[in-house]
């Protein structure tokens, strides 16, 4: 592709992508939305981790770091998809 001098006009069809593009761009609130959601999964994912070695004196207690480890992979892995304003990752 020829690259263009800037003070050329640019074609209808160009325009007509860079409208599409611009629709289809998530807006700033889903993004902040997105944002806090990954560093809130984090958080979680980061205090199973530092559990991983305590042992309680309730067994089923001692899965706990692991589900909180893997709830925290799970909600990055969903914030990722709602920055990308998937409409599934918002309910998720």
């Amino acid at each position: 592709m020829v690259p263009r001098m800037t003070g050329e006009m640019r074609s209808d069809e160009e325009r007509a992508m860079d409208a599409d593009l611009a629709r289809v761009e998530p807006p700033a609130l889903v993004k902040a939305a997105a944002v806090a959601q990954s560093l809130a999964s984090l958080m979680v994912g980061l205090s199973g981790l530092q559990l991983v070695g305590s042992r309680w004196i309730a067994g089923w207690v001692d899965f706990v770091p692991y589900v909180l480890i893997a709830l925290g992979v799970g909600g990055m892995f969903m914030a990722a998809n709602q920055y990308k304003a998937r409409a599934w990752a918002g309910l998720g």
